[in-house]
């Protein structure tokens, strides 16, 4: 067998990639790559398009390039501009120059996964000495399987890791004729047949050991949880989240964290991981639970597995991104309950029939866990964008643009018209057509007039972040960790409350009706634990105070901290949605 060549950056990178694989039970696959015969002259050369890539002489004294591109990248962009990649997982037949498997993991959202079989062993070697895709495979979002067996090891592990679903998508390559592409999807519905197959027997089998007879015990109210006096047993939870990603997982996996520490046996029945796709999956893990509160984020009562505890209380909880409606209510018994977070949704399940004691209003709390973006993107403002064709529509658009940049600072909704009769007579451009004209004022007022402000604002910020680089270390690790906020509407928003709580130094926009029951002003003290700004010239102000002495802004930071931590935190959130 012939030695492996020595390449640039194979080693670490290669050796990175196949300890992950052994991570992720894909061990087949790393033994198989590790001893892969590669060609004695392989060498790491640059792409047309940049790309690092292999090169080789083959047999016959034809250079090949791996993946069989010069512009693997290139290649990659365009195969995925017409590649409809669903909401499930793709699969690839072979590695390619690992472009494209790089392109796809960028696309997909978190929970899809990239399922590669590759029959070449070599190929998938030099791509792994290329690529590191080590975080990708640790994440469950790239498997792979090489060899002769590659489809029956595919089958296999998607058979002992029932909550991977079977690809749902398949991305040819520009070289597969219709044999190849007719034989590759045969093989996937024949692996999807028979893992549904096995699926539904799992299921089946889970159903008939589900039992439902023991009855709910004394449980302590959730605010005095724990009691070290009292004999009786803490209240016992359960989450269930069908949704992957978005606002539901990310308000699931903090009411995972809360529900842990007021049931230490709390269980969590969430989807967001590729190996936690399948319904087997939750439906396993409530499965011989015997919860008194099962909370089902931004899905309704009937969506939960069959082999809930039917004596369990159900807690429908909505999310910002989930509407009040009769699908939200449906079958909810008189002791269950809709948990929505503002009081526009109270009012709307009063609407619909729900008693005043069977809706609860219960604002997000503050996670320390969850991810922060500390400095939102810049919106993109481009006419095209906002989906305006015409000539006189974009005329218009960048008239408004130019005016509103002269107004930041004073921007209200309600100024949307103004804005738009300003730049029409600017412009010279009249319309109509009435829907014409009330389409183009509903993008001035949702997307450019806020669009300007935050974009003026951030490029302010941005300024302040750079000046951040050459403070003394004390000061730089202090303004580290500072983030910016713009919440619609002055509404409170999950994400300043969880920046709040990481102790993250808090800059927010200023807004009038920030002081509302739903604002933000209503969880946070404007001038104890944030800084407020109303003006680009006040921002400055702000960051030059900021640059010069942070140690005010800690102290504000810290005041945030501690008061999220002891009044905002997911667990009180959580007490009272549940307390009777």
């Amino acid at each position: 067998m012939p030695t492996a060549p020595e390449l640039a950056l194979d080693a670490a990178v290669f050796d990175n990639n196949l300890i992950a694989l052994c991570d992720a039970a894909l061990n087949g696959a790393a033994d198989l790559l590790r001893d892969a015969a590669l060609p004695s002259d392989a060498r790491l050369v640059q792409a047309r398009d940049g790309r690092a890539t292999v090169v080789w002489t083959d047999g016959a004294g034809r250079t090949r390039w791996l993946g069989g591109t010069t512009m693997p990248d290139i290649r990659a962009d365009g195969l995925l501009e017409r590649f409809d990649a669903g909401m499930g997982n793709v699969a690839l037949i072979g590695m390619g120059q690992g472009s494209l498997v790089r392109a796809l993991l960028d696309r997909l959202s978190p929970v899809q996964a990239v399922i590669v079989v590759s029959e070449s062993a070599a190929d998938a070697a030099l791509v792994l000495r290329v690529h590191d895709f080590a975080d990708a495979i640790r994440a469950g979002r790239l498997l792979l399987f090489v060899g002769q067996s590659a489809w029956e090891d595919l089958s296999a592990y998607l058979l002992d890791h029932d909550g991977y679903l079977a690809p749902e998508r398949l991305l040819n390559w520009p070289w597969f004729t219709p044999s190849d592409v007719s034989q590759a999807t045969e093989r996937l519905s024949r692996l999807s047949a028979a893992l549904a197959r096995f699926r539904a027997d799992q299921r089946q089998a889970l159903l008939h050991a589900h039992r439902s007879s023991l009855q709910p015990s004394a449980a302590l109210p959730l605010r005095d949880h724990p009691a070290a006096t009292d004999s009786r047993r803490p209240v016992r939870l359960a989450v269930y989240c069908p949704h992957g990603d978005g606002i539901a997982a990310t308000c699931a996996r903090s009411l995972a964290r809360a529900a842990t520490t007021l049931d230490p046996e709390a269980s969590a029945a969430l989807s967001d991981h590729p190996s936690r796709r399948h319904p087997i999956v939750a439906a396993r893990s409530l499965a011989g639970l015997r919860p008194d509160w099962i909370v089902v984020v931004d899905a309704p009562r009937e969506a939960l597995p069959a082999t809930t505890w039917a004596e369990a209380r159900v807690a429908v909880w909505l999310t910002d991104s989930a509407l009040v409606c009769e699908e939200s209510i449906r079958r909810l018994s008189p002791r269950d309950r809709l948990i929505v977070p503002d009081e526009a949704g109270r009012q709307a399940a009063l609407r619909l029939g729900v008693p005043a004691d069977g809706v609860r209003r219960v604002p997000p709390g503050g996670d320390p866990q969850a991810v922060v973006t500390a400095t939102p993107p810049f919106v993109n403002l481009d006419a095209a964008v906002a989906g305006l064709r015409f000539a006189s529509q974009q005329a218009v658009w960048e008239a408004a643009k130019r005016i509103a940049r002269t107004r930041v600072g004073v921007w209200r909704d309600e100024a949307a018209e103004e804005l738009l009769q300003a730049a029409m007579r600017d412009t010279g451009v009249r319309f109509d057509i009435a829907e014409v004209r009330d389409g183009l004022l509903q993008r001035i007022r949702r997307v450019l007039g806020p669009g300007v402000e935050r974009n003026t604002y951030l490029e302010i910020w941005n300024e302040a972040l750079a000046a951040a680089t050459a403070q003394p270390a004390e000061a730089a690790r202090a303004i580290g960790r500072p983030a910016i906020f713009f919440p619609s509407g002055g509404r409170l928003e999950r994400e300043l409350l969880n920046a709040a709580a990481a102790g993250f130094i808090l800059f927010v926009r200023n807004h009038p009706r920030q002081a509302s029951t739903d604002g933000w002003a209503s969880f946070l003290d404007p001038a104890g634990h944030v800084t407020v700004f109303s003006s680009p010239a006040e921002l400055k102000r702000h960051r030059e105070s900021y640059l010069f002495d942070p140690q005010a802004f800690i102290a504000k930071a810290r005041a945030a901290q501690q008061h999220v931590a002891a009044s905002e935190s997911w667990q009180r959130r959580l007490a009272a949605a549940l307390d009777d």
